[in-house]
């Protein structure tokens, strides 16, 4: 039987973002099947990825795209639109993945979808669509198992090693970091007022803030919050702007906080559960089981849920499903 030949196309690492990590994952885990011969094309820095190593050569592009039997498309831009129709054109089998929960009923989006042979979702359905849309799409939540994880870089682990340790992070792009009505996406802002909140409702409470920014892309913009929050002898603030194995850092920290105001399905959601670290997200959607929510943007919420934990510091396990499977299957029955 012949291997059917899948191109996937959407970010690679570096910097390690949500869709970036699953196409990453997704890649390697093809391995495991013998039918299918994945690659990933980063359109960004045109560059193809494969099992066995990457390179920027054009001709290596449109060769592995006129190979090709299916097409993964992973954008969220106005190219998708483009990307979907014109491999249509080309005989190509066509699926599309909506990554996140904002504009999945805006024009572009909807044609893509209609012009897709499959969507796939990384959340349960909300939305009404139409009947064709409708019976195209596939529910599948983006997580992946993680390799094996790597120790993080020197001195960083001794840096956490003091303390109850909340992680947040943020995957922003500097040259356009995504505002929801005005504010940060990934809820920085609320993140810094709640812990604030903590330190004056009890001030002898010793917190680190671990805050991953592997971008560098918000330093600048949260810089007078982050200047202002070392009057408190208490906190330890450590920004990091560096590249980081997101599964060892889940070592160390005793809450993962994720304070986003529009989300898709967060693999370091599921990825804190399954490794028993407990996690506070905002309500901005439906979250998986094991997950204490509040308010989306409401600090104090976010606060009490702090303390709560820090009451009760104890691992939960939330063993997550490896939804590799199910994406396979989808390629071996289009």
């Amino acid at each position: 039987m012949r291997k059917r030949n899948v191109v996937l196309i959407g970010p690679m690492p570096p910097p390690i973002g949500g869709v970036s990590t699953h196409l990453s994952r997704l890649l390697s885990r093809s391995k495991e099947i013998e039918q299918l011969n994945v690659s990933v094309w980063d359109i960004r820095r045109m560059r193809l990825h494969t099992v066995a190593g990457s390179s920027r050569n054009p001709l290596g592009v449109l060769r592995c795209f006129i190979n090709s039997d299916i097409i993964h498309v992973h954008i969220s831009r106005k190219l998708k639109l483009f990307l979907v129709r014109f491999s249509k054109f080309c005989g190509k089998k066509v699926v599309y993945t909506h990554h996140n929960s904002r504009s999945l009923n805006d024009t572009l989006t909807l044609r893509t979808m209609s012009a897709a042979h499959q969507v796939v979702l990384v959340r349960p359905l909300t939305e009404n669509f139409s009947s064709e849309i409708q019976g195209k799409i596939s529910v599948i939540p983006a997580y992946l198992h993680a390799p094996e994880s790597t120790e993080l870089p020197a001195g960083l682990g001794k840096q956490l090693s003091s303390g109850p340790v909340l992680f947040a992070h943020c995957y922003q792009r500097k040259e356009n970091p995504i505002f929801i009505d005005g504010k940060d996406l990934y809820g920085f802002d609320t993140i810094f007022k709640a812990v604030e909140s903590v330190l004056l409702s009890y001030p002898d409470q010793s917190l680190t803030l671990f805050l991953a920014d592997p971008a560098n892309a918000m330093k600048d913009f949260y810089h007078s919050q982050l200047m202002y929050l070392q009057k408190y002898s208490k906190l330890k603030v450590i920004y990091w702007n560096d590249e980081l194995n997101f599964s060892s850092a889940l070592k160390y920290c005793s809450i993962l906080i994720r304070a986003t105001r529009s989300e898709g399905d967060a693999i370091s959601v599921r990825e804190a559960l399954h490794a028993g670290v407990p996690v506070i997200a905002s309500d901005c959607v439906e979250r998986p089981e094991g997950v204490v929510t509040f308010q989306t943007g409401n600090h104090e919420a976010l606060a009490l849920g702090i303390v709560n934990q820090l009451a009760s510091p104890l691992k939960r396990y939330y063993p997550q499903p490896d939804f590799a499977p199910e994406i396979f299957k989808i390629y071996n029955s289009i």
